[in-house]
């Protein structure tokens, strides 16, 4: 009986045991990733409209939609908004040092004049530290592109990640 059980737990561990396929959108210092199941929005290269969709399923050269299959060399642009790069999503960064900066100026004078209960003036060290951590998360996120064009900077590649610890990869 143990043994029958066993055979049955091994059949159904080994059924679900597979890889996970990702689509790496990648250059030297950054990559991102879709898998089945994510959101992503894109721009072919026929086209001047970008289309929103979840991808349903990675192939080995094309996404798999809904009702449509795209293929990697037909994608033109693709719309990063809100995917994380590595470890860090610089977008949202630069917009938490935007809100930082901003709420820095707006706390010191709320503290100095409701607060205490003194006069408004305006005070220059502070406006000129709350302006730099502005401007600073200005500067990230005008750098970090919303928008990346596949091409020579930017390439798609197909990723199977298995179970294991042995990562198979496919260049395009």
């Amino acid at each position: 009986m143990r043994i029958w059980l066993f055979l049955l737990l091994f059949a159904f561990v080994s059924e679900t045991a597979g890889a996970q396929k990702y689509m790496v959108i990648a250059s030297k210092r950054k990559q991102f990733m879709y898998k089945a199941g994510d959101p992503i929005k894109f721009r072919l290269k026929t086209e001047k409209k970008y289309h929103r969709s979840t991808i349903k399923a990675v192939m080995d050269t094309a996404l798999q939609f809904k009702n449509y299959r795209i293929g990697f060399n037909e994608i033109d642009k693709v719309d990063t908004r809100g995917k994380k790069s590595g470890a860090f999503n610089w977008h949202q960064i630069g917009f938490l040092l935007q809100v930082a900066g901003a709420g820095y100026i707006l706390l010191d004078q709320f503290n100095k004049t409701v607060i205490q209960g003194n006069p408004w003036e305006f005070e220059s060290d502070v406006w000129i530290t709350g302006a730099a951590i502005f401007a600073g998360g200005t500067i990230i996120r005008a750098v970090d592109p919303k928008k990346i064009k596949i091409g020579l900077k930017y390439t798609i590649k197909y990723i199977e990640v298995p179970t294991g610890e042995q990562k198979g990869e496919r260049s395009l």
